[in-house]
């Protein structure tokens, strides 16, 4: 469905008639396409009269092909069909224009101009009626405003009349009550009689020089007024919108995969075999259609992939695009992979494609569902499933989307509301390799348990987050395990933004803002992410605006403050609006914090140990990992005894002694190793 602009630049309208010869118009104009550069070539051009501005009759019409040269062209009316000046006689007439199928808009009125054919239709009185307020011959009045007859009466003697009945010229009271034939009358001149049939028509006459022409002699506010040389002007808009549908009908190739059944199929356009296009839903709804079985009819016409499921999709690829308007769906949808699910506009909030779920669905049941038939939930072996410009309502009913589980698949520009207590919007599922989610709204509504991302057990690779908002709900990220990424993510009135539950993979947030936090962690202060034990790689920056309390983040139960109450009140105990920023880096802050040794003789380059050697003797140490330039190591001792340590070849600080072994007496010890210049530098505290 595509639409296009046309530019009518100037519009030239004159007459060139003859007196008993057919009226023609010559019309010339440019017109620009959208992209603003003129038109060329040859196109069709259409041009019809009609008797009102907008809807009324046309009474003449004519088909035209005229050739472009840099936007211009010149067409003669009148040239293919009879163009009668008798039609100019019964009011203003309005001219309308058509370019390649699309009706350009309004109708333009026409002016003095073409009114000059009225003069041709009062040179002879031809089946018509004569409206005058009098009439004179030679100067004198004969028939006046009332329709009297005022001019000099008739001065008929009896005498003259010939031929007279003889019933009637005794003077006697009669009537003629004889039918009279025409044979029976006399005097009849010679060149009078019956009217004979009529004749082949004549040739056609030459053409009369064509008129003066009109040109452009401003642009203005949208208007390019035309002027004439007898000077009537007309005005014509500079920017006409033009568009063209296709209609809805079944192709005329097999469809590959299982055809509609007979009342859906009108309402399913596939012009190829990847894409199907699904009718308006009030078009559904007046067809007495169940919208969720059209959508699945739609997706049988794909066929299925027969081969093996974990080395290619389950589905041939192709794409469903909707309209728009508000499909009603009273059950969750299979959607199958390699399938792409299009809505009709990306300005999904302001009107788009809309799904709704109905009464009967539940907070487990998703609108829609990407599956993979029979071979369960992990659909790690398709891919390049994409979700695009559609809104999700759970109405109370159900949850949002389950999308993933497939390799290198996206949402964008989706948005999800009405999800019921314990609801999700978007479920992440088991088996994504390799997503990404971008401008991703979720709207909880103030209800219970709700998440807004939730990821499923088992994330294979990567899922970015990019411009993603959650609103009124009780959690915004619900993440097992997996690398997660999220970029300009916005949370407003919600419990706790991120809860990572797993210990495995990275998670990384770049501008995460948050305002006014309600969830709470073990010591009742608010919670910007709830971490497990063990989660090591974990980043994330941003700002926080409107909070009473400090704010912070909690790993393996303890309490980490970010933003000190301080910063959110004012000295006189008012809130204090303004955002602040905080960073959370907790591999940092992991490598920070000494490791038991515990008996084990590895020391981890980059990371803090500490050891207690008891009552002394003889231990050994070895470094494990890369050897870069600048890594350090470091062990904390204790010891009631001398302890021997057997450790990597390196220069004791303060002399040029290469040592691998160092003697520790009893009590407490720090040594630290660094890598310079190729070797191991120790000093030892």
């Amino acid at each position: 469905m595509r639409q296009s602009t046309l530019v009518v630049c100037a519009v030239l309208l004159c007459v060139s008639t003859a007196l008993a010869a057919p009226t023609k118009l010559v019309q010339q104009g440019r017109l620009l396409a959208d992209d603003g550069g003129p038109l060329e070539g040859t196109h069709a051009l259409q041009f019809t009269l009609f008797d009102a501005a907008s809807d009324g009759t046309a009474v003449w019409t004519e088909d035209h092909f005229a050739a472009f040269e840099s936007g211009y062209y010149s067409v003669e009316l009148g040239s293919q069909a009879l163009l009668d000046e008798l039609l100019f006689d019964n009011g203003t007439l309005w001219l309308e224009l058509v370019v390649a199928g699309a009706t350009l808009s309004p109708r333009q009125e026409i002016l003095p101009v073409p009114y000059a054919l009225r003069a041709a239709a009062a040179e002879r009185l031809e089946g018509g009626s004569v409206d005058a307020q009098e009439i004179s011959v030679d100067g004198s009045v004969v028939i006046d405003s009332s329709g009297n007859w005022v001019g000099p009466s008739p001065n008929v003697s009896w005498t003259t009349v010939t031929d007279v009945p003889a019933d009637l010229a005794d003077g006697d009271q009669d009537t003629i009550t004889t039918t009279l034939e025409w044979s029976a009358i006399t005097g009849v001149p010679t060149d009078f009689g019956l009217q004979g049939e009529p004749g082949d028509p004549g040739p056609q006459g030459e053409q009369g020089d064509a008129g003066e022409t009109c040109s452009v002699s401003s642009v203005e506010d949208g208007l390019a007024t035309l002027s004439c040389p007898d000077g009537s002007f007309v005005e014509w808009p500079t920017t006409v919108s033009v568009t063209s549908g296709m209609p809805f009908s079944l192709p005329e190739f097999e469809i590959p995969g299982t055809p509609p059944p007979a009342a859906i199929a009108p309402h399913l356009l596939m012009p190829n075999d990847q894409l199907v296009i699904v009718d308006y839903p009030e078009n559904l709804t007046s067809a007495g259609l169940n919208h969720r079985e059209v959508i699945e009819a739609a997706i049988a016409m794909f066929p299925q992939y027969q081969g093996q499921p974990q080395t290619h999709g389950f589905w041939e690829k192709g794409e469903v695009r909707f309209q728009i308007g508000s499909y009603i769906i009273d059950q969750e949808i299979d959607w199958p992979a390699r399938l792409n699910l299009i809505g009709a506009s990306r300005y999904v909030r302001n009107g788009g494609t809309r799904f709704w779920a109905s009464a009967g669905m539940t907070k487990d049941d998703y609108i829609f569902r990407l599956l993979s038939g029979d071979h369960g939930d992990n659909v790690n072996g398709n891919f390049f499933q994409h979700l695009r410009n559609v809104h999700f309502n759970g109405n109370n009913f159900s949850s949002g989307v389950a999308w993933g589980g497939a390799q290198s698949s996206s949402m964008k520009n989706v948005e999800i509301q009405g999800i019921p207590q314990g609801g999700t919007c978007v479920l992440i599922q088991t088996g994504t390799n390799a997503m990404i989610v971008e401008a991703v709204w979720c709207d909880g509504e103030s209800q219970p348990d709700t998440t807004g991302f939730r990821g499923g057990p088992i994330i294979e690779g990567g899922v970015t987050f990019i411009a993603c908002k959650a609103e009124s709900i009780a959690v915004g990220f619900d993440l097992e395990r997996g690398d997660h990424y999220a970029v300009g993510a916005y949370f407003e009135n919600i419990g706790i933004p991120v809860i990572r539950r797993g210990n495995t993979g990275n998670t990384r947030f770049m501008g995460l803002s948050v305002k006014n936090i309600s969830g709470v962690g073990t010591n009742g202060l608010p919670l910007i992410f709830d971490l497990p034990d063990g989660l090591a790689n974990f980043y994330a920056s941003g700002i926080v605006r409107e909070s009473s309390q400090a704010v912070g983040y909690e790993r393996s139960g303890v309490f980490y403050e970010l933003i000190a109450e301080s910063l959110f009140v004012l000295p006189g105990g008012q809130p204090n609006t303004a955002q602040r920023g905080y960073e959370v880096n907790v591999l940092e802050h992991v490598r920070n914090i000494p490791l038991e040794l515990d008996g084990d003789t590895e020391l981890s380059i980059g990371r803090r140990y500490f050891e207690d050697f008891g009552g002394g003797s003889a231990h050994s140490v070895a470094f494990v990992g890369p050897e870069e330039e600048g890594k350090r190591v470091e062990l904390r001792t204790e010891s009631t005894g001398s302890v021997t340590l057997a450790m990597p070849e390196s220069v004791i600080a303060g002399s040029d002694a290469l040592m691998d072994e160092v003697t520790l007496d009893a009590g407490y010890h720090v040594l630290i190793w660094e890598r310079i210049g190729g070797q191991w530098w120790l000093r030892v505290d």
